[in-house]
């Protein structure tokens, strides 16, 4: 995070701490690049922990004899360093990359010598996921209009083909870019705030896309606030006039504005940066083979993924079978990995019973890269004494730490039920907040009279027929066609009612014209008239090449939404808006051309807050993206 101090007066940086103190899936050290005592210049770096509670700790302060003024400050979660850039000197930065030992006892390392040293001034300092700087440059108040860039800090040069227009909202823009911080979210999401009377907050979306980035405007700020951090699932910004230092909470989930309040524990900030230990975890019920009148093959699939900044040491999950079940009603439990980026090991006495924990110990969940930082595990059992139309109700745990000491830090989270991408349905980089931690039901009916089944795919012309034949069908309701362009999260795209003879033969045809995928998987979910169901075997089909790609922003939204649709032929498309509960809120056709194309929905500004659905149609093909107002 980077903020801006003129040397002539005291620019005062927001700090970024988390609001939701009772959160145990993501914790957060506030690093502070400051003084001792509101309205001081003695240079100060501190390392704070609970900040928004009401009794803040001071983990860790020392002097490093880098200035007060005129100096940026950023966490890099790349390297684990915290960095900062000094310029005091006119048309230079000095840039220190110092180890502070975030993993174990925080130290000081001390400075000798600049890390970097450049000819020219940095004006903000944040870095993203990959390591790199994100600078904006070029603003012209007046036109609302700039640019922004990737900047590779170890050579002092521009990434290339990361320039782009960034637009900031006519009439909302800032009235300059000398004053402002940006915070990169351990999700991807970018925050800014820049300019004063008054100071103004956005959300920055399309960063590293096609096309412009944008600024979002989402608030005023009361005071002139120069800096903003994340810190415990909110957005801190604040800052300095002068007499007195404090900031305020904009709470991602609700979209509003806190009340001013003093700067923890008496101290003034020059700049601030932060760094989040966190953990989540969602398990999905993906398999239930009924084998008789009271047992079942049951398959759960289990996402753990490693939701802060740094690397997650200690990494440990647990699921407790029995507690489920009951004592003796389970059997041939194995657990393996479906996917494991992060390079873990299993525990290979895990049971469910005697032995609950799934991993090895002493393991870690790296933070970067990004495509590491998580693992799937599936875990497989069969349950017998079932209580027909009884619920049973699992949950997996998900626990890490950091530190030690004094600076110990310990996450913990209760799979939410869903993929994925339920892990953090409010998409406010917590996992354990309310209605995130809901376990996964296994609802027991009674046996599937359908023995087996076989899912055939041909495609042609970009048509899928799937076919499949069936012997002695008895109280089958239907069957339902799944569809998933990963092979891990499935969606209906069919529904087939059962013939429920002798002897049966099914083809249903899907159009994937359009569908952006190099390939489809298939399978399909058996279901009989009292609730019970299985799955068949799981198909792939290949496609010649992809058709549509979807975004949209912002995210969460106000009372515009913006629908970006990537087409590679002319098509026309189909936009659905859905609310939580499946009603369609609004609903238009567009004619879309080859390359990018922008469909807005405005007028929403009176929908209540929640979970919404965008689905766009394309030649029978639907892709949806889930967004929060």
């Amino acid at each position: 995070m980077s903020a801006f101090l003129r040397t002539q007066f005291l620019a005062i940086a927001c700090f970024s701490v988390l609001s939701g103190f009772a959160q145990q899936s993501l914790k957060s050290i506030l690093i502070n690049h400051g003084a001792n005592a509101c309205g001081s210049s003695t240079s100060q770096q501190h390392f704070m922990y609970g900040t928004l509670g009401n009794s803040p700790s001071m983990l860790f302060s020392s002097s490093n004899g880098i200035p007060f003024y005129s100096v940026f400050t950023a966490y890099n979660s790349k390297d684990k360093k915290v960095y900062f850039a000094d310029i005091a000197t006119a048309g230079t930065t000095k840039v220190y990359a110092l180890d502070y030992n975030l993993t174990g006892a925080i130290s000081n390392p001390g400075i000798s010598t600049p890390t970097y040293t450049y000819n020219y001034r940095i004006d903000q300092l944040c870095f993203d996921k990959d390591g790199n700087n994100i600078a904006i440059y070029n603003y012209n108040a007046s036109t609302a209009r700039g640019r922004i860039k990737q900047i590779d800090l170890a050579t002092g040069n521009d990434i290339g083909g990361t320039d782009q227009a960034l637009n900031f909202p006519l009439g909302n823009q800032p009235n300059s870019l000398n004053w402002g911080d940006i915070v990169y979210m351990p999700n991807g999401r970018i925050f800014m705030t820049f300019g004063n009377t008054p100071s103004k907050l956005y959300e920055l979306i399309n960063y590293d896309g096609t096309g412009a980035a944008t600024a979002v405007f989402l608030a005023d700020i009361p005071k002139p606030c120069y800096s903003i951090g994340y810190v415990d699932g909110n957005l801190i910004v604040g800052g300095s006039n002068g007499s007195s230092c404090y900031y305020y909470i904009w709470d991602i989930n609700s979209n509003t504005l806190g009340a001013e309040r003093a700067f923890p524990l008496g101290t003034t900030t020059a700049d601030i940066t932060h760094m989040n230990v966190g953990v989540g975890v969602s398990e999905e019920l993906i398999g239930g083979a009924i084998i008789n009148a009271n047992t079942a093959d049951i398959i759960y699939e289990v996402v753990i993924k490693n939701k802060g900044n740094i690397d997650l040491a200690n990494a440990q999950v647990s699921n407790n079978l029995i507690r489920t079940f009951g004592a003796g009603n389970i059997s041939n439990v194995q657990a393996s990995f479906y996917s494991n980026a992060a390079g873990l090991t299993l525990n290979p006495s895990f049971n469910g019973a005697t032995d609950t924990l799934l991993l090895l110990p002493g393991q870690t969940i790296n933070n970067y890269p990004v495509t590491t930082d998580s693992v799937i595990i599936r875990i497989q059992l069969r349950a017998t004494n079932l209580v027909p139309h009884q619920t049973y109700y699992n949950s997996t745990i998900a626990t890490g730490e950091i530190g030690a000491g004094t600076n110990f830090l310990a996450v913990r989270d209760s799979s939410n039920n869903g993929t994925a991408a339920y892990m953090d349905i409010d998409y406010n980089g917590v996992s354990d907040d309310a209605g995130e931690g809901f376990p996964t039901p296994f609802n027991y009916t009674v046996l599937l009279p359908l023995s087996t089944i076989n899912l055939t795919a041909a495609i042609n012309n970009n048509q899928v027929t799937l076919s499949w034949n069936t012997q002695n069908e008895t109280d089958l309701n239907n069957y339902t066609i799944e569809r998933s362009v990963d092979g891990v999260h499935y969606n209906a795209i069919a529904v087939v009612a059962a013939k429920n003879t002798a002897a049966a033969y099914y083809q249903q045809a899907n159009n994937v014209a359009g569908v952006s995928a190099s390939r489809l998987f298939y399978r399909l979910k058996i279901n009989d008239n009292a609730g019970g169901f299985k799955y068949s075997n799981v198909i792939t089909v290949k496609l010649s090449s992809t058709k549509i790609n979807l975004s949209t922003y912002p995210n969460p939204f106000i009372s515009t939404i913006n629908v970006q649709v990537y087409a590679e032929t002319k098509t026309t498309v189909q936009v659905n808006l859905f609310d939580g509960t499946g009603r369609v809120i609004r609903s238009l056709n567009s004619t879309v051309q080859p390359g990018n194309n922008f469909i807005t929905i405005d007028q929403l500004s009176n929908l209540p807050k929640g979970m919404y659905i965008i689905e766009v149609t394309s030649a029978g093909t639907k892709v949806h993206q889930k967004l929060m107002k």
